[in-house]
Parts: structure tokens; sequence; C-alpha cells
């Protein structure tokens, strides 16, 4: 029995791990993502999780927490990293010896058609002892690819945390804005009404045409046609955010109601987007979706190694110790003691080269998961490189828009002080409410696109 447990022992002693080792692909290096995408690699920034705060929107924020908190598919990746680390606990001690407790009754009454067959009655119990070596270490890249899996759940979790974060703001931008477009909506409705008074009174000092007042009614009656998908739009977005945020619409009624005066889309612009790229490279290789894809990599160059380890021999060794005795009184006693020791090493010989095939099918699959690799790390450029190029255009747009704007409140403005003064026709002053309200809403909504392409920004990076 010593040199049974000396043979074992000096066996994991020896033991290795076949199959190769994980080394990351080089394919682009740090440098010449920055060169691409004109990084400020000298730079040490903090990138903050709560990038939105700095929008100083405390119903944005407050709208992000309770999503952080009740979304349920963010809820689902939550358990299935949960999931992912005791499958790996448990694939860490698979290569150690596995003990039971096991008791039985045998009694075999033989034929008597057979020569020399024994009675047997007995009973028997005891402590069973298996372990199945990892001399060549399956076990151990099995290990490997649970501990992957691990950070593919995480990266996943994460990724989710990132996508929810710039979905709210995209979202809730939008609905603020609805209501903002719907209000001027109402506003510019209201101000052409008014225009009937004064078309009232230069038809009777003879200055414009009796048909005006129609005209105005006509005009406000269109502009009033408008409100109602505007309307639809707003409950949509609400419904999202409540979808978002894992809750009914109603309940976040005092976060998403109309508050003119505290609308995103009305307050100044605070983000520095000068200092957005002052950022080192390596964000793009921390990226979720990028450390996801290079965990799989991981795995299935793990999954080689079990594969090779197949071709070896596999060595393992089972026990039993406990009693055994034909009279259940003396199954204690001294002289019952049992012990049962089976060394075994088993090789593969002929398998109609399965084996060796699976080899080949997990290498292909190494492969793959580099172009994988690959392709995820060429997207994560792209997105940023792109979502960089949104945020300057949009906020180009947006300044453009504001100037729009003023020079259309001017012009309305003295466009209607001459309208009053029966200078001008009708026709100028409905053109000019209309000029301004298109002037404005394409601000509005300008401006929202920027807040959209800042949160995209932070999506591409990874925060």
């Amino acid at each position: 029995m010593n040199k049974h447990f000396l043979f074992i022992g000096l066996s994991c002693l020896t033991a290795c791990t076949v199959g190769p080792d994980y080394k990351r692909p080089d394919f682009v290096s740090d440098d010449e993502i920055a060169k691409a995408l004109s990084l400020n690699e000298k730079a040490s920034p903090v990138l903050r999780s709560d990038w939105y705060a700095a929008f100083e929107d405390e119903k944005l924020n407050a709208l992000i927490d309770q999503a952080l908190t009740n979304n349920p598919t963010l809820d689902s990746y939550a358990h299935k990293l949960k999931r992912a680390r005791h499958l790996l606990a448990a694939a860490k001690v698979a290569g150690l010896p596995v003990f039971d407790v096991s008791g039985g009754y045998t009694k075999v009454k033989p034929s008597r058609n057979v020569a020399g067959a024994v009675r047997e009655n007995y009973y028997t119990v005891g402590l069973d002892a298996s372990w199945e070596t990892d001399f060549w270490g399956a076990e151990r890249r099995k290990a490997e690819a649970a501990k992957a899996a691990v950070e593919t759940a995480k990266a996943g979790l994460d990724d989710m945390k990132i996508i929810l974060k710039a979905e709210v703001v995209s979202v809730y931008v939008s609905l603020r804005s609805a209501q903002e477009r719907l209000r001027l909506l109402e506003q510019a409705a209201d101000v052409q009404n008014s225009l009937s008074d004064i078309a009232d009174s230069n038809r009777f000092a003879g200055l414009t045409a009796t048909t005006d007042a129609l005209t105005v009614h006509i005009a406000t009656e269109r502009l009033k046609a408008q409100i109602p998908s505007l309307e639809q739009a707003v409950d949509t977005y609400k419904n999202a955010l409540a979808v978002l945020a894992g809750v009914l619409p109603d309940a976040l009624t005092p976060l998403t109601g109309t508050d003119t005066d505290a609308n995103i889309v009305n307050a100044p612009f605070k983000c520095d987007l000068s200092a957005l790229y002052d950022i080192p490279a390596a964000v793009i290789r921390h990226r979720p979706d990028v450390r996801a894809a290079e965990s799989e990599l991981v795995a299935a160059n793990a999954e080689i190694g079990q594969a090779v380890a197949a071709l070896y021999p596999n060595i393992s060794l089972s026990a039993l110790f406990g009693f055994q005795a034909d009279v259940f009184k003396r199954l204690t006693s001294k002289n019952s003691h049992l012990v049962n020791l089976t060394p075994t090493i088993s090789l593969p010989l002929f398998h109609w080269n399965a084996l060796t095939n699976a080899v080949k099918a997990a290498e292909e699959g190494e492969q793959a998961q580099k172009s994988a690799y690959k392709a995820a790390l060429l997207s994560a450029v792209r997105d940023l490189k792109d979502s960089m190029t949104q945020v300057n255009k949009s906020y180009a747009a947006h300044l453009k828009n504001k100037q729009v704007t003023v020079k259309a409140r001017d012009l309305a403005a003295l466009t209607m002080k001459l309208y009053r003064s029966g200078l001008v026709p009708l026709s100028d002053a409905l053109q000019s409410i209309q000029n301004l309200l298109n002037a404005r809403s394409s601000e509005i909504a300008g401006k929202a696109e920027v807040y959209q392409a800042v949160a995209a920004f932070y999506k591409a990076v990874g925060v």
C-alpha cells in the first residue's frame, strides 16, 4: 500500500500543465491607437463613472441611480456573475480527492447449478475516497476557463451599466427636448392668437384686409395640430424611462414632469468638451466588450489544454476504508476493518482520431476567438472615433443654431412692431413667428444632440 501512495505522490509532484499558455495577441499597439484617435497620452485624467453629474441635473442623477438599482436586465447580469463565480469555485476543487460515506447489506444465495459458487451474507460501512489526479493539468485548464467566464460575466455587467447610463441620459434629454418644444408650440399659438386683436384694429383703421382674422385663426389651428404628436412623444419617453428605471411610469412623475425653469435643454451647457480627449489609449482595452472578447479568448486557449490532456495517460486512485462483517453487531469490531485501495492508470489506445480532432477543433476555436477579439478592439476604436466626431460636429451645429435663434428673435420682434403699425402684412408677422419657432426648436434639438453625443462618447470610452 505504501508503494501505491508513493506512486500517486510522485505523480502529483511531477504533474505538469499541457497545452499553450495564454499570451495576449499584439494586433495594434497603444501608441498606434493614440495616434489614430489623437489622444493626449500625457494626460492623467480621472474617468469618473458618474460623468453625467457634470450636467448638474439632479433629476437626471436620481433617474440614473434608480436605474442602476432597479433595472431588471442589470439584475439579471448581476446574477449571471454570481453564477459564474460559483462555477469557478467548483472548478478550482475539481482536481482534489472526493469522499463519500457509504453503507450496505449484501446477500447472495448462489444457484445450485453453479459449481463453486459462494454464499455471501455481510454488512459493509465505510468511507469511499476517489481521486482522479490532474497530472496533465486538464482540471487546471478548466479552472482557467471558469475564471475567464467570471471575467466575461463581470465585463457583461459593467457593459450593461455603461449602456444603461448612456440610454437614460439620451431618453431623458429627448423627453426634456420634447417637453420644451411642446411649450414653445403652445406659446407660439398664443402669440398668433394675439394677432387677431391687432388684425381687427388694423382692419377698422383701414390698414389691413378683412380676411386677416381668419388667416390668423387658420395659422393658429395649424400650429395646434402639431401638439398631439409631441404629447405622444413625451408619453413615449416617459414610458421608456420607466422601463429603464424598473418601475411603472406613474412612479417617475416627480422626476419626469414638466419643469421649464430646470429643463436641461434651457440651462447653459456645462460640460468641458476640451478635456474629453485627455485619456490614454489603454481605455480601449479596458472597455467591457473588449475585456469580454479577451476573456473568451483566454477560455478558448484553456480548452486546447483540456483537449491535449486527453491524449495522455489518466491516473486515478479509489479507496474504501471501513468495516465489513456477516453479523451487524460485529461490524465495528477490530477484526472487521476493511481497506480497499485501487490505483489505476489508463492510456488512450484507439479512438478513431476523435481525440486529435478535438485538439484541432479547440485550436480552430482559439483562432476564431482571436479574430473576434481583434474585431472587438477595432470596433472600440471606431466607436470612440465616431463619438469624438459626433461631439465636435453636434456642438458646432449647436452654436450656429444659437446664432440663428438670436437673429430670428430680433427679426420677429421687429416684424411684430411693424405689423402693429400697419407697415407690413400679416403674412410677414406669421412667418416671423414660424421662423422663430423653427429656430428655437432646432436649437433645442441640437442641444439635446450635444448631450446625447457626450453620453455616446463616455459609452465608447467604457465608463
